[in-house]
Parts: structure tokens; sequence; C-alpha cells
């Protein structure tokens, strides 16, 4: 769930723009879908072919002013009633006061608008804006500060902001619930505690992934959980997970030492047979 802040300098003009169509350059949409609910909430979806094959992403967003109107264009028309095509844009215009911030809430899930909903409902009810941003912050301060060092200022800078890069994947996709899409585009529900996606494993198997062993080891257990349940659905450890599926991007298998490590070191938050026979299924089968 995101918490957006707006501040118009020109209120009778306030208005923000959802684009459903741009989503990287090796990203496109297939199929595209917007609705406004009420006075103040807007939901849909996007689906797209490119990094991530069939990749779907459910949203919902819920406006602190009222909404007066949402201007939809679909395939380059106005919409129809279904206000739905694939390449999507829609302008909401929003009540607005001069000084008086417009707030948006925007949850996402891999499952269905529905899921959207309790991901709000359940991550972030309210609507204290900075309350919510000073949580994060401590919440980013507290792995940052498990590593102390010292230097210079630019130092410093560049070595926190590495390892707050570090941290950003692999992210959860699951909802809160536990329900997720898989790579046989089936909904299901994880076996451990979240999902995880985003393993770009031939970057990060060398140095990421030993370092979140000895930095965040809470993790480690899910990560590797996440890459069995992943390969289990697809025949194979995944070679780059992305939104659930794998992008078949660059060679080899990286995800086996991830695995292997983990259980090397001695973390034992996961099945170790089953670990075993998707690394030898991945090994050993071509894919």
């Amino acid at each position: 769930v995101g918490f957006h802040k707006y501040t118009f300098n020109n209120p009778a003009d306030a208005a923000i723009v959802f684009d459903l169509q741009n989503g990287g350059c090796w990203d496109g949409p297939t199929e595209a879908y917007i609705k406004r609910v009420d006075e103040k909430t807007i939901e849909g979806y996007r689906y797209s072919s490119g990094w991530a094959n069939d990749q779907r992403v459910f949203f919902v967003a819920e406006f602190s002013q009222p909404i007066t109107s949402l201007e939809v264009i679909a395939d380059q028309k106005s919409a129809t009633d279904t206000n739905k095509g694939k390449i999507v844009y829609a302008r909401a215009n929003v009540d607005a006061k001069k000084d008086a911030p417009v707030y948006v809430k925007v949850a996402l899930s891999p499952t269905s608008i529905e899921n959207a909903k309790l991901n709000m409902k359940t991550e972030l009810a309210g609507w204290d804006f900075e309350g919510t941003r000073q949580a994060a912050k401590d919440s980013w301060n507290s792995y940052l500060s498990r590593i102390n060092v010292t230097g210079t200022k630019d130092q410093l800078i560049n070595y926190y902001t590495c390892f707050y890069h570090a941290l950003i994947q692999p992210n959860q996709i699951s909802d809160v619930d536990g329900m997720y899409r898989n790579a046989k585009n089936e909904v299901v529900k994880t076996g451990g505690d979240a999902f995880y996606s985003t393993f770009s494993l031939w970057d990060t198997y060398r140095a990421a992934h030993p370092f979140y062993t000895i930095m965040v080891p809470e993790r480690v257990d899910g990560f590797i959980n996440s890459l069995i349940e992943n390969g289990e659905a697809q025949g194979f450890i995944p070679i780059w997970a992305l939104w659930g599926k794998d992008n078949y991007c660059m060679v080899a298998n990286h995800g086996v030492a991830v695995v292997a490590e983990a259980y090397r070191k001695g973390f034992r938050g996961f099945d170790a047979e089953r670990a075993l026979n998707i690394m030898k299924r991945t090994q050993t089968e071509s894919h």
C-alpha cells in the first residue's frame, strides 16, 4: 500500500492521472481496466507481457477528497461503460482546496481487486500521513542501524544508500491473507508467512544473498520457501523471478547455490527434502 500526498497551486484544475500503459521499456500492456466506484474510490487492473509474462496487477485507490469526475481514454477513444482496453489512461478530477493536500492511498494485489481492498484495510486503514511516514522511516532505520560505519559524509551516503538498495528486493508479493498468483497463473496460498519475488539471482547469488544471511537472517527462510514454491510450480528453481513468474533472463541456475548456501549455514525454516528434490529437478531436467 502506497500513501500519496498532493498539493495543488491551482486547485481549480486539480487532477491526478492514472497511466495504465507505461510499465517500463520491456513491459507492454495487454489489457487494462479502470472504474470510479464511488466519489472517493477508483479500482482497476493492468495485465501486461514483457519482462514477466502475463503479469497481472490489481489495484484500488482511495482519495481523501471527492473525485468530481473520471475521464477515461481507452485505445485512443473516450471510454465505454466498461472503461477497458489495451492502452488506458484516466484523469481523476479532484475537489481540491488551496493549501489543503489531497491524499491518495493505493493498494496493489497480484490476485484480485477485492484482495487489494483487503490489503489496504489491513495495512493502512487510517489517514495519518505523517505517522505513516515516520513509521516507514523508523522501520528502515531499524535495518540500516544494524551496521555502523565511519567515514566522510559522502562515504556514509554512498554506503547506506547501497545498504538500502540491497534491502528493496526480494519483495513480498503475497496479499495479507497469504494468497498470490503463481507461475501457473493459479491463485494459491503460500506455505510460509509470505511469498517473495524479484529474485535477480544471477546478479545476487554471489554477494547479496550471502549478505542477507548475515544482516537480515530473519528473511532467509522466507526467501528459500518462496524459491521452492516457485520452483515446484514451474518445474525448476527460478532463473530470474518477477511477480511470481520467470522471465528467463540470463542463463544457468544460480538459485540452486542460494538454497544450498542457506542450508549449509544452518537455516532450517524450510523442508530440506523438498529443497533437495527441486534442486535435483532443476539440474537434471531440460527447461
